[in-house]
């Protein structure tokens, strides 16, 4: 059974979130029902985070830099990001610019030479207030490395508030067409995603409840977020 408080120790601690790391998935939760581990695993693609707490978005980022891959953040200028080991975090316009260029360049060649282990994971922070931030050639060069780096081993994960259907831009396209999302909203609240087995009378999420979404279906799971 899932417990009632899911702490660090506890998530850590189980042989079979350990054991993901080891096999370079990233663990996002426990399945309400199984109790295993629901891991984000980037074969199937590139995963949307919908939330409106960006404390919940920050949590994450940090779950996120314990796994073997490194890590690269694009987060407003005024974020609430701490420093993480192994964690670069860029957040302003020349940092944007320097980065993406380098990761398009890391992608490009990983494509040319069909590498795709899952090498680093790209991290876009609060989309909705990021895309303020980004002149269009940095979110074209951005929206390539979404398009094609889950291909080359470059993943991404865009964390968004449900806004994200207002955006037209390049990049909050991209982010609307994943079909693998983490969700800490009720469902019933955003329409970003489309969820065929969602309930019509949808209760308030538990504490550290969230759904994973995957091809149009919603499970349950505990996370570490509250």
């Amino acid at each position: 059974m899932v417990p009632e408080e899911l702490t660090e120790a506890d998530f850590y601690g189980r042989a079979s979130v350990q054991a993901a790391y080891e096999q370079g998935l990233v663990p996002l939760g426990l399945d309400m029902e199984t109790v295993e581990p629901v891991t984000w695993n980037l074969a199937k693609g590139n995963l949307l985070y919908l939330t409106d707490k960006e404390e919940q978005m920050s949590a994450l980022t940090e779950q996120i830099a314990r796994g073997k891959q490194k890590v690269i953040v694009l987060a407003p200028k005024y974020h609430n990001l701490p420093e993480m080991e192994g964690v670069t975090i860029l957040a302003s316009p020349e940092e944007y610019l320097e980065g993406l260029d380098m990761m398009e360049f890391k992608v490009q060649e990983r494509l040319e030479k069909k590498q795709r282990d899952h090498v680093a994971t790209v991290v876009v922070y609060n989309l909705t207030e990021l895309v303020g931030e980004l002149n269009s050639e940095v979110l074209d060069t951005l929206a390539y490395v979404l398009e094609k780096g889950s291909r080359a081993g470059y993943g991404s994960i865009v964390m968004s508030s449900p806004a994200l259907t207002k955006h037209i831009d390049v990049v909050s396209k991209i982010a609307r067409s994943y079909k693998q999302a983490v969700v800490g909203l009720r469902l019933s609240d955003q329409s970003v995603l489309t969820v065929t087995n969602r309930s019509v009378r949808e209760p308030q999420l538990e504490e550290q409840e969230h759904y994973y979404v995957a091809d149009g279906l919603a499970s349950k799971m505990k996370v570490l977020m509250i």
